[in-house]
């Protein structure tokens, strides 16, 4: 795994990421930030309604 800094909706996060993600990723010349993201706002959007801390 590897611990990524990342701002979320201007909330600072810090991920843990598996390494053959960002593996796979780069092979695919993938955006980690945007993928991140999306994941991010699916997650997110799951939580509606749910108090919620980051």
């Amino acid at each position: 795994m590897n611990t990524c800094k990342y701002t979320y909706n201007k909330t600072k996060l810090t991920l843990s990421v598996d390494k053959n993600l960002i593996k796979l990723a780069k092979e695919n010349k993938l955006n980690i930030s945007r993928f991140l993201e999306q994941k991010l706002n699916i997650w997110a959007y799951g939580l509606v309604g749910y108090d919620v801390a980051f």
